[in-house]
């Protein structure tokens, strides 16, 4: 784990598994803390999983990104809990 990324927040839609997933393990090694929005909430949860046992900090909301509202919802909700 690097800090290059320290004190940010990476919010990343799609973020529970293939490239989203990468991406969401990448921006949190380098020390982002990683909102995790995906509509597979137990994919989501796995990879929140993985990057705690890293040492990083993630969560993650279920949202589908055609919803608006839902997506606003969960980033609102993202920036209350890792706003630390």
């Amino acid at each position: 784990m690097t800090d290059r990324l320290k004190g940010k927040i990476a919010i990343i839609s799609g973020g529970a598994t293939g490239m989203g997933g990468a991406a969401s393990r990448l921006f949190a090694a380098e020390g982002a803390k990683v909102a995790i929005i995906d509509r597979n909430g137990d994919a989501a949860a796995e990879t929140v999983r993985d990057i705690r046992e890293a040492g990083g900090v993630a969560d993650h909301w279920v949202a589908d990104v055609s919803n608006e509202a839902a997506v606003n919802a969960a980033v609102k909700a993202s920036k209350t809990a890792l706003v630390r």
